[in-house]
């Protein structure tokens, strides 16, 4: 870029000084005298270079066959405009119509350069989606997480009976008042040996009742039914999920 620019700016030195133009490498021709691209070159001397790209244009526009419009129009999308396919499309249709033009290994040459430039924004523009693609799914999978991990609080909060008991242990019985111990109690009392902790859920007592399971039967409201605290009902029914109750299954209803 920068020994094209140096060339640039003394061809247009040169140019400006001899006939007004703006981009170097081309001779006064027929071309250059239409009103459109010497409107074109007053507003490259006036550095605005829209109205000089909007000149330059209607200048190829009038006359398709303008190679000089071309040139220019080249000149100003690689540098001024930033659209190195626009200069890759007026450079070669410039080559086109002035395939002896003494400039011409020089403006292969940029053709080659804006060849890369647009390669290399688009190799970055594409690189850039994977990466983007890449946030997005782990911000949803983070919103997922959250939602799930909400989702269980309030279920454990609205409907407590609902998941399964740990093991519990039996129920502690009465305690009874403290026996005064006398010597002679001290020496005929027998102590009964202590059972070890198997951690089983307590057997209930009594006859029990049988409950034909229905659509939208949950342990909590089948205790709630038949008087019976949660705990009782799954320990009267070893295995039990209370997550995957079936219709028609038969549960056994502890004694109150």
């Amino acid at each position: 870029m920068t020994g094209f620019k140096k060339v640039c700016s003394l061809a247009a030195l040169a140019a400006v000084l001899a006939l007004g133009t703006g981009c170097p490498g081309t001779g006064a021709t027929d071309d250059q005298k239409e009103p459109y691209f010497l409107s074109g070159r007053e507003k490259v001397r006036h550095t605005d270079y829209a109205g000089a790209i909007q000149a330059f244009n209607k200048a190829a526009e009038v006359n398709p066959r303008s190679g000089p419009a071309h040139y220019e129009l080249g000149c100003l999308y690689e540098e001024r405009g930033a659209d190195p396919a626009a200069a890759i499309f007026h450079y070669e249709r410039y080559l086109k119509l002035s395939p002896t033009a003494e400039n011409a290994p020089l403006i292969r040459e940029r053709i080659n350069t804006c060849k890369l430039e647009l390669a290399k924004s688009s190799f970055l523009t594409l690189g850039g989606q994977p990466v983007q693609r890449e946030k997005e799914l782990k911000a949803e999978l983070d919103r997922l997480l959250a939602e799930n991990t909400q989702l269980r609080h309030q279920l454990s909060t609205l409907a407590p009976g609902v998941r399964v008991p740990m093991a519990t242990n039996p129920p502690v019985a009465a305690k009874s008042p403290p026996v005064k111990m006398t010597p002679a109690t001290a020496t005929n009392r027998v102590v009964a040996p202590v059972p070890a902790n198997t951690n089983r859920p307590p057997t209930a007592v009594g006859p029990m009742k049988t409950h034909k399971v229905a659509s939208g039967d949950m342990p909590a409201s089948i205790a709630r039914k038949y008087g019976v605290k949660v705990e009782s009902l799954m320990a009267a029914n070893p295995g039990l999920d209370p997550k995957k109750l079936k219709i028609g299954q038969s549960l056994n209803i502890p004694a109150r």
